[in-house]
């Protein structure tokens, strides 16, 4: 999933991805509980892992997430970077 805004691959021709799975993750709380909205075609699970993609190897769109699935995302990326380097704001929405 990209999680880096527009401005961000405009300036540098990438995008920053969270990682998922279709594998079955010991982590409940990163499942997505509404995969079939968000165009994916099995169950799937967010991994806490970032990496970086050039946009001319992303073929096409596969969907959005709901809300119940973007607060998931949320969590992985909580679980991947030190709270001190995070924005106070992003546990307000898991609250």
């Amino acid at each position: 999933m990209v999680v880096s805004p527009e401005e961000y691959a405009a300036l540098n021709g990438d995008v920053v991805m969270l990682a998922m799975t279709s594998q079955p993750q010991a982590d409940d709380e990163l499942r997505l509980r509404d995969w079939k909205a968000a165009g994916l075609p099995k169950p799937s699970w967010f991994k806490p892992l970032l990496g970086t993609l050039a946009l001319r190897v992303i073929d096409r769109r596969l969907g959005s997430l709901v809300n119940v699935d973007r607060s998931a995302a949320i969590r992985a990326i909580e679980r991947l970077i030190s709270s001190e380097f995070l924005p106070s704001e992003l546990g307000k929405d898991l609250g």
